[in-house]
């Protein structure tokens, strides 16, 4: 699936919750994938995909998704939390496990999970 399919089905499930979404927002010059926001809860999306679900493949697509996201809040004139999305056809079990604690170790302020 291209990036833009993981986008719009990413873009659906926040919707099926109750999410407002916003395409490509413009946030201190700069675009972000989406920002979804519901009560008084606001997010800014970056969205990343690989071809393959490797580790080796997710890890740096998650940094660089973080680092990208965290910089383009720093332009919010209100605040925004960062959230980072990585997509892969199929991404195994214990690369799922590495990549939930990824954020906790590396980037401050940022917290790993998957949704329940």
């Amino acid at each position: 699936m291209q990036r833009s399919g993981y986008a719009e089905r990413l873009q659906d499930a926040f919707r099926r919750k109750g999410w407002r979404v916003e395409d490509n927002p413009h946030v201190g010059g700069r675009s972000a994938d989406m920002a979804v926001s519901k009560n008084r809860i606001r997010y800014l999306v970056e969205l990343k995909a690989a071809s393959e679900g490797r580790r080796d493949r997710l890890v740096p697509l998650l940094a660089q998704a973080i680092l990208e996201a965290q910089a383009i809040a720093k332009g919010s004139p209100k605040p925004i939390s960062v959230l980072a999305v990585i997509a892969a056809p199929r991404i195994a079990p214990a690369v799922i496990v590495h990549l939930e604690r990824f954020p906790c170790r590396e980037c401050a302020g940022c917290r790993g999970g998957l949704p329940g």
